[in-house]
């Protein structure tokens, strides 16, 4: 009787260490020291949720974020850029063909092929044509170039000079005329002709002697006191 109530008491006394062990582990798991594991995910989770994306009008994308990037840097591109003209200032004596050339607010460059027109029927036809006189507005404003086409002189190595050639418009060779340019804009001027298209032309014959020819600007606008080189 008393080994049978031992074992009894033994299967009682494991019973509540049982439960007791249960209760203890549980609390371990659940808010004592080995807890640290689930509570950092809390905080993490919070973390991660509480930095928005980048907004673009109320939206939260990468797309969104790429299109304020592109419009940034195309905003920036569109904003002017001030680019200092490119040639020579003020220039004296001979300047070769091609180069540009600044006084004022304006700079000018000869373009376009040297051209000659002989007949051995008839000389006093023969014409030389120079090309044309690209005009640009370097200035921020507005402007009007006037000139006059007796500012434009033709010689060449050997001493002949030949005469400006109109077309039978002779007035246009004498009267000012105007070329207004917005800035940065381009103009050209060429035949002495209102209803003719090339270039600056000129009356004579050049000898076989000679290998160079000279635009002399002579006040042509306000451009003067230089000569362009053209090899022949």
């Amino acid at each position: 009787m008393r080994e049978s109530k031992s074992i009894g008491q033994q299967i009682i006394v494991g019973i509540i260490v049982t439960v007791v062990g249960g209760v203890v582990l549980a609390w371990i798991i659940g808010d004592g020291r080995f807890a640290s594991t689930n509570q950092a995910e809390e905080p993490l989770q919070v973390i991660a949720t509480s930095v928005p994306a980048i907004k673009s009008n109320g939206v939260n994308d990468s797309e969104s974020i790429a299109s304020d990037i592109f419009e940034a840097a195309q905003s920036a591109s569109e904003e002017p850029v001030n680019l200092e003209p490119i040639g020579i200032k003020n220039p004296s004596g001979t300047i070769e063909t091609g180069t540009s050339i600044l006084t004022g607010d304006y700079s000018l460059v000869v373009v376009g092929d040297f051209e000659v027109q002989n007949s051995t029927a008839y000389p006093e036809s023969n014409r030389i044509s120079i090309g044309r006189i690209l005009i640009e507005n370097v200035a921020s404003e507005k402007r009007s170039f006037r000139y006059r086409r007796t500012g434009l002189r033709l010689i060449d190595d050997l001493g002949n000079e030949y005469q400006p050639y109109a077309h039978g418009e002779e007035e246009l060779l004498y009267s000012v005329q105007s070329l207004d340019l917005d800035a940065a804009e381009f103009g050209t001027i060429g035949y002495a002709c209102t209803s003719c298209r090339g270039g600056i032309m000129f009356s004579g014959t050049i000898p076989p002697e000679a290998s160079k020819l000279f635009i002399v600007f002579d006040d042509f606008g306000v451009f003067s006191g230089f000569q362009i080189e053209i090899r022949i």
